[in-house]
């Protein structure tokens, strides 16, 4: 049987590698993925936005170079399905940001979910909340995620 897809925001990839609130359910969705029970995808985005949020930690003292380069070298290694952006993809992605009433960034999970017939999982409040996102895709707090059975 095949493992079952999921698109996974970077506000679920960065508590994969840094403690705070939702880690443990996140790390049991990645515990998952790494063992080959689903399959994680995300846009090429996802890495550049878990970059910047490592980074903020370093800013704030709450960690230190090294650190949060190790954190960026696990992620990269993980085995994420990176998804390239496609030529229609920046376009369609603004147009879904703009009516949504939602980030660019944010457009490009909604778009890659959409397009893979997959949930999309977060720990972003504002993302659950957009009832337009709901519309679109089935979305998934970090804590709401189960093993498909």
């Amino acid at each position: 049987m095949a493992a079952e897809k999921l698109v996974v925001d970077a506000s679920v990839l960065v508590k994969w590698v840094v403690q705070e609130e939702y880690s443990e359910d996140a790390r049991r969705l990645r515990d998952d993925f790494l063992e080959g029970r689903v399959s994680i995808h995300v846009p090429c985005t996802a890495i550049l936005e878990a970059s910047s949020a490592l980074r903020k930690y370093v800013l704030r003292g709450l960690a230190d170079d090294s650190t949060a380069a190790e954190a960026l070298r696990l992620l990269v290694d993980s085995g994420l399905r990176i998804e390239p952006l496609g030529d229609e993809d920046p376009l369609s992605t603004l147009s879904l940001s703009l009516d949504a009433g939602i980030t660019v960034y944010d457009a490009y999970y909604v778009s890659l979910a959409q397009r893979l017939d997959a949930p999309l999982i977060t720990a972003d409040e504002k993302l659950l909340r957009n009832k337009r996102v709901g519309e679109l895709v089935r979305l998934l707090h970090v804590t709401e995620y189960r093993l498909p059975v």
